[in-house]
Order: structure tokens, then sequence, then C-alpha cells
């Protein structure tokens, strides 16, 4: 710590932080615009693929509003992605349990992988599966807000 107060004290150091605070104030400067170009380019992509998405998905929920068999099918791809999300819930539920009820109720491994590293796969198992239950569930809530929709843009016909 003296030495740090030391250097603080020096001209030296504080010549330093002058030429680098100028150094920087000078890289900024010529960075400033085609940063600035950049971001303009890279926000213009970004409303230009959040228009074609919001069309695409206007498009299918027209789509839904004037084919009751495709709402169905739609309604049944919501269904089956809610069931997954469950079955995924139960088996993450259970990976838990065995990872934490496993060192209390079995004897210690002799030879293989040792406790450690198969709770470590567990576990690498659990959250693969949590991630596939919220996967999951994104897609149902994804299936039923189009047929929310289309039925709101049918019943205003």
């Amino acid at each position: 710590m003296t030495e740090f107060l030391a250097q603080l004290s020096s001209p030296s150091w504080w010549l330093g932080i002058v030429v680098v605070s100028l150094l920087v104030n000078l890289a900024s400067a010529y960075i400033k615009s085609p940063l600035d170009g950049f971001l303009s380019h890279l926000s213009k992509k970004w409303d230009e693929r959040s228009a074609l998405a919001r069309q695409q998905r206007d498009a299918l929920v027209d789509s839904l509003a004037r084919d009751q068999h495709k709402q169905l099918l739609f309604l049944a791809a919501e269904m089956r992605c809610r069931l997954r999300e469950i079955l995924y819930s139960v088996l993450a539920v259970f990976l838990l349990v065995a990872v934490v009820v496993d060192p209390i109720l079995s004897p210690p491994l002799s030879g293989g992988l040792g406790r450690s590293e198969l709770r470590i796969i567990v576990l690498c198992l659990l959250l693969f599966v949590i991630a596939s239950a919220l996967n999951q569930r994104l897609a149902a809530i994804r299936f039923g807000s189009l047929v929310r929709d289309a039925n709101r843009a049918a019943s205003e016909r």
C-alpha cells in the first residue's frame, strides 16, 4: 500500500495518466463515427427482421382464422408441448430427488465412476431436462397465443 501511495505522489505517474487519457480521448474520436454507423446498420437490420417476423405471424393468424382444421392442429401441437413439459418437469423432480436421496440411502461405490462424478452427470442431465421443459413451455405459449389471436380475429370479422 505504501508503494502505491509513493507512485501516486510521483510526477511520472500523473504524466502517464494524462498521456493515456489523451490517447483514449483521441481514439474515441476516431472510433465514434464508424461505431455509430455500425450500430445504426444493426438497428435497421433488427427492425427489418422484426417487421418481417410480424408480417409472417399476422399471415399465420389470418390463415388460422380462416381454417378451423388448422386451428385444431395448432391446439393439438400446444397440448403435445404441454404434455412434454409435464413429462420433463416430472423427470426433473425425479432426478433432483435422486441426487438428494442417493448419498443417504446407497452404500459407497467400488471401482468405476465415483459418487461425485455420477452426481455431476445427473446434475447436467437435470439442467438439460429443465431446459427442455422450458423450451416446451415456450412452444406451447406460442401455439396458444396464435390460436387465441386467430379466434379474436375470426370473431371480429
